[in-house]
């Protein structure tokens, strides 16, 4: 089962876990790119498997958002009609936004939505240096092949 598939089951108390998952994976990230001392081959070898990896975990990110939004709207609509039905006096929709935007379960919702778009926007950055760093691989190999070319023997 997938992760998304957990949070519907257990609720949002598993996201800050999940988050220190995705928070060393982006720590771990950096040695990656380091190409200084490394093999060719080696590089080429473990640079597919390294994008894949951080692809998928960039993709899990992007589900998890918005199934938080999603979440988020349905928290709004539940605080919104809590406020609705327990006032003594008619609110005008400015107040209720205000309230709505206030209660302490909002803001929590909105403040693991942040870390979430924090994490996701890591990952983003992480993949498209790899799809950079792919590029510039191919290019090393497409003039190593084309010195090959050159020699007179």
């Amino acid at each position: 089962m997938s992760f998304i598939g957990e949070l519907k089951k257990t609720g949002l108390a598993q996201i800050p876990d999940r988050l220190q998952v995705y928070e060393q994976l982006v720590a771990e990230a950096a040695p990656l790119f380091e190409l200084r001392g490394k093999e060719l081959e080696e590089l080429n070898r473990d640079h597919a498997q390294n994008l894949m990896f951080y692809d998928l975990m960039l993709q899990e990110a992007k589900t998890i958002e918005e199934y938080l939004k999603l979440k988020m709207e349905e928290t709004e609509g539940l605080i919104y009609r809590k406020y609705i039905e327990s006032s003594a006096r008619a609110l005008g929709a400015n107040d209720l936004k205000m309230y709505v935007r206030g209660d302490p379960e909002y803001v929590e919702a909105n403040q693991i939505l942040i870390d979430v778009a924090h994490i996701r926007k890591q990952l983003e950055a992480i993949v498209e240096s790899m799809r950079t760093m792919g590029w510039s691989l191919s290019n090393i190999v497409k003039l190593r092949v084309g010195q090959l070319d050159h020699i007179v023997l």
